[in-house]
């Protein structure tokens, strides 16, 4: 299930217990969070829960598009282009507005807390990109097809489907594109 608090969202999760699963925004870019805007992130608005157990979890990996999510902050905030970008809430901020992302987490195997995996940023940074805004993941494998779609793509109008492989063998997920 996915819920909005303030615009910002949240995914919940229920299992004998609820859980949530969100991505706060915050006006200040000082503040350690991978983006801030002071509007709604979209958070869950692409979602897909993948079955498969990783990490010895006992539970799947989950891939949450934030499509309204801007001014991400990155080590590289303008590119490069066609690469795997991710955040870890370091360097500057962009100056992009609605750039989108996709936040890969798992949950602890003793409770119902979420282990934040990576952050997923479109590989062609632009504002109203809305990177996130659907996503496909390739179930019941270990390495996986993701498909992410971004249909507010600016400079052509005509939006765009960015394809990776995701592989979540042993402790980490690993993302090429």
């Amino acid at each position: 299930t996915f819920g909005y608090a303030d615009g910002v969202g949240s995914i919940f999760v229920y299992e004998n217990d609820l859980f949530s699963v969100s991505y706060p925004v915050n006006n200040n870019a000082d503040s350690g969070k991978k983006y801030y805007d002071g509007g709604a992130s979209g958070f869950g608005y692409g979602l897909v829960y993948d079955d498969i157990v990783f990490n010895d979890t006992g539970r799947g990996l989950i891939f949450a598009g934030a499509p309204l999510a801007g001014h991400i902050v990155s080590q590289n905030t303008t590119g490069p282009v066609d690469t795997v970008r991710t955040t870890v809430g370091t360097g500057s901020s962009s100056t992009y507005v609605k750039e989108g992302l996709v936040k890969i987490s798992s949950l602890h195997p003793s409770g119902l807390e979420e282990i934040e995996q990576t952050i997923l940023l479109s590989p062609r940074p632009q504002s109203y990109d809305l990177f996130g805004q659907s996503i496909f993941v390739q179930r019941n494998t270990s390495t996986k097809l993701m498909l992410v779609g971004a249909p507010g793509t600016s400079t052509t109008g005509s939006g765009a489907v960015y394809s990776y492989t995701v592989a979540s063998t042993g402790t980490a997920v690993s993302i090429t594109y």
